[in-house]
């Protein structure tokens, strides 16, 4: 009884800890806003593997590839973030920019 106890109350912990991804977005702007690029590609990251489907997956990927672009001027990770945007949201407006910016 108490291992099951222990084992819910686990879960509901977990479940309490795990950010939305609107939570995740305002977390890499406020660490851009903090000059800690490198943490707000973790927070965009943490996004796009537990939110794929999400409305702001396309706009974080769209963000990670600005970054490695213009914070880290890391041109074949930024190229990469914009092919993978093409790919994975086609339709979305980030996709298109992102086609304009590859061509």
């Amino acid at each position: 009884m108490k291992i099951q106890i222990f084992t819910i109350l686990g879960l509901l912990f977990l479940i309490g800890c795990s950010k939305s991804s609107m939570e995740l977005f305002e977390l890499s702007k406020e660490n851009l806003q903090n000059n800690q690029p490198e943490i707000a590609l973790k927070d965009l990251g943490k996004l796009l593997d537990k939110y794929p489907n999400d409305s702001l997956a396309s706009k974080a990927l769209y963000k990670m590839s600005t970054i490695h672009l213009n914070w880290q001027n890391d041109l074949s990770s930024g190229f990469e973030a914009l092919e993978k945007l093409v790919k994975n949201y086609p339709k979305s407006k980030q996709g298109a920019q992102a086609k304009i910016e590859i061509e």
